[in-house]
């Protein structure tokens, strides 16, 4: 039996059931937000991965932060047309623990990348339904007028084990540009805090380079940061566990890759690897490494 605050609690369930439903109620009553968003962290590590009653919507979406545009031009005479996406720009950050030898990532869900994972077991078409809908996936309709209730369950339930286990992704510290008045090394410094609990100054914060992503597609700018750090400095920093905002939903959890694996990881195929960690660890090796541990690391022999 355990106790938090006022309640008590029988076991771990219980717990995290109390804190999920009441985080941030209790957090702006009793002003506790560091304490809470810690207990919070701690239940949301095993959770990540915990996707369910997923169905996917593809028409009449109505998004903030996607906005599709068509341009029509003429190009040497041609007349020609142009589908594109509008999206914010985006701030990233490498950042390398220089007394650990480690970089630190952030892994988290990503819906996109799991719709990729349902098209290729087949799964997307099926999931294009509402919400009363989606419990007759995998059932016939003529099939299911002879089941019973109990029969129609237990079809839910074998279809449900075909889901696949959601991929997470390995990514940089990073977020859109969404934040009024704040330049883009404000938002990285921001976001370096919500998702890895460090409070940085920002003369530590290195511009690396900012560039076009997708440029068939959103043309968007990204801002990418290099910080790093070493262990007085990281305990200096640290105000919180990170894991992102309680408030916005968000789930990540922060991880270490030592150097000693890292061309490993962003080589792994059964792992997902966006191009700006590649990029950015492709510049760390270039520009930050030594001799030797460009020789031991990056063009070591297989």
């Amino acid at each position: 039996m355990k106790r938090l605050g006022m309640m008590t609690f029988h076991n771990k369930t219980n717990i995290k059931s109390f804190v999920y439903r009441n985080a941030i109620n209790l957090c702006i009553i009793n002003n506790h937000l560091k304490y809470y968003h810690k207990c919070l962290y701690n239940f949301q590590l095993e959770d990540i991965a915990n996707v369910n009653n997923v169905s996917i919507q593809t028409e009449n979406i109505n998004s903030k932060w996607i906005k599709l545009q068509r341009m029509n031009y003429k190009q040497n005479g041609i007349p020609k047309s142009w589908d594109m996406a509008f999206v914010q720009d985006s701030v990233a950050c490498l950042i390398y623990q220089k007394d650990k030898k480690c970089f630190y990532f952030v892994k988290q869900f990503r819906p996109a990348v799991y719709a990729r994972q349902l098209r290729e077991k087949a799964l997307f078409e099926g999931l294009k339904l509402s919400e009363k809908e989606i419990h007759k996936i995998g059932v016939e309709k003529e099939e299911e007028k002879q089941l019973s209730p109990l029969e129609l369950n237990l079809k839910l339930e074998e279809k449900v084990k075909e889901l696949p286990k959601p991929k997470l992704s390995i990514e940089l510290c990073a977020g859109i540009s969404d934040k009024l008045n704040k330049s883009p090394i404000e938002t990285i410094q921001a976001e370096l805090e919500e998702e890895c609990g460090y409070r940085v100054p920002i003369d530590k914060i290195e511009l690396i380079n900012s560039y076009y992503n997708g440029t068939g597609i959103t043309a968007s700018v990204q801002h990418l940061y290099y910080l790093e750090l070493n262990n007085e400095e990281e305990k200096e920093w640290k105000v919180s566990e990170g894991g992102g905002l309680i408030e916005e939903g968000e789930f990540l959890e922060r991880i270490e890759v030592p150097l000693s694996k890292i061309v490993d990881t962003i080589h792994d195929k059964s792992l997902v690897i966006p191009n700006t960690l590649c990029y950015g660890v492709t510049w760390w090796f270039l520009e930050k490494a030594t001799n030797e541990e460009r020789t031991k690391y990056y063009f070591k022999k297989n």
